[in-house]
């Protein structure tokens, strides 16, 4: 008997040794898992969103004074994009990033233009401003110059990110002919998107009256056939 009881009472220690331990084992399982989500920038977001659902996206993003320069550059996402429908995951941006919102291309609904919600108040804002008639053949940046010498407040844009991994586009001709076209939509719709990155353009503005939206174009940039 005394060697059944001895072999009884080491069973339970055993299993309450194994007890102990599996609070620690899940709680090393809850650190790895939350180890495993990491944050991502909102660029590299939309980037995963854009190859997920074949879409583009073009950024007009802006800063206020005493602010963190280039806010939603900045901001940093801790998830991972559920690739379920766009529209939610475009709703659930609007309710995560600050001063986020977006609207659909009415010429290609491929293309979603996301947008700083503050820009809207600005007078004299370039991007919002129409061109009574433009006939330009060029590259990307120098658009940008001709937009620029009808008195429009837009710049080529200079410094960027030094994490930031697209590569600027400064080699694509387009031909951009119209009436009446908003700054925005001369900017987009003449840039063939085959073999493209996600993100076509960013446009970054201070925020006040009449400031100056300096853009930057992102490729690659297709090779001159000459």
């Amino acid at each position: 008997m005394n060697k059944y009881r001895l072999a009884f009472i080491a069973s339970l220690i055993i299993l309450a040794a194994v007890g102990a331990t599996l609070p620690k084992a899940r709680g090393k399982q809850i650190l790895t898992r939350s180890s495993e989500t990491k944050s991502t920038s909102l660029y590299y977001y939309l980037d995963q969103l854009g190859a997920a659902y074949d879409h583009y996206f073009t950024i007009e993003a802006s800063w206020a004074e005493g602010e963190v320069t280039r806010w939603m550059e900045s901001y940093k996402l801790k998830r991972s994009p559920k690739k379920e429908n766009l529209g939610l995951e475009l709703e659930e941006l609007r309710r995560l990033v600050p001063h986020f919102t977006y609207t659909i291309d009415q010429k290609n609904p491929k293309i979603i233009h996301i947008m700083d919600v503050r820009l809207t108040g600005i007078q004299g804002y370039g991007l919002e401003s129409v061109l009574k008639s433009i006939d330009f053949t060029g590259t990307l940046p120098n658009l940008v110059n001709a937009i620029s010498q009808q008195g429009i407040s837009v710049s080529v844009g200079g410094s960027v990110f030094t994490s930031d991994y697209r590569p600027l586009d400064f080699g694509t001709e387009v031909h951009v002919k119209g009436e009446a076209l908003k700054v925005r939509d001369a900017l987009t719709h003449f840039i063939p998107l085959e073999g493209r990155g996600r993100v076509l353009w960013v446009a970054r503005t201070k925020l006040g009256q009449q400031a100056t939206s300096s853009i930057q174009f992102y490729g690659p940039a297709k090779q001159s056939s000459k």
